[in-house]
């Protein structure tokens, strides 16, 4: 959802889709560490906000649902939420004189928000950042051990998707 809606504001996201063929997600606290690094100032919460929310939700079911079987359907349905979408940090960026852009990290998106009349300086920058972040390149590793850390032979292949 949308928790941060304001008349005027504006919502910078980059987002992955769960259902494309791609098996990447983001790293949340590698996240908060990107935007601490291009921004010192940005205030860091590192709660959970996702896992907040399911043992919330695990705590309505158990005294909420006296049906077993419907009940043990909802914690499932809430334990698969907080899979696909937890950890959720929130953190936000100062700027000068006395901007704030309150910003969320999760497994499938980034979201920045932006207040009305943000100054478009600060806004390219905020675009920047986003735009830097890139998911990293995975290694092949093929590894025979014959039982002995003499004999033991390791390959790797480093793939790449650069066919120039």
């Amino acid at each position: 959802g949308h928790d941060h809606i304001s008349p005027g504001q504006t919502t910078l996201e980059l987002h992955l889709d769960w259902w494309d063929d791609n098996v990447g997600v983001f790293e949340p606290e590698l996240v908060l560490v990107h935007v601490y690094e291009t921004f010192p100032n940005t205030i860091l919460d590192f709660t959970d906000y996702q896992e907040q929310r399911l043992l919330r939700e695990l705590a309505f079911w158990e005294t909420n649902i006296a049906d077993l079987e419907q009940r043990t359907a909802f914690i499932r349905q809430s334990k698969r939420n907080y899979r696909t979408n937890g950890p959720t940090f929130k953190f936000t960026i100062p700027f000068k004189p006395d901007w704030r852009v309150e910003g969320i990290a999760r497994r499938l998106s980034i979201r920045l928000f932006l207040p009305a009349g943000f100054p478009l300086l600060y806004r390219q920058q905020l675009e920047t950042f986003l735009r830097s972040l890139e998911m990293g390149r995975p290694t092949f590793e093929e590894e025979t051990d014959n039982d002995s850390p003499i004999s033991a032979t390791k390959q790797t292949i480093r793939e790449t998707t650069d066919n120039t």
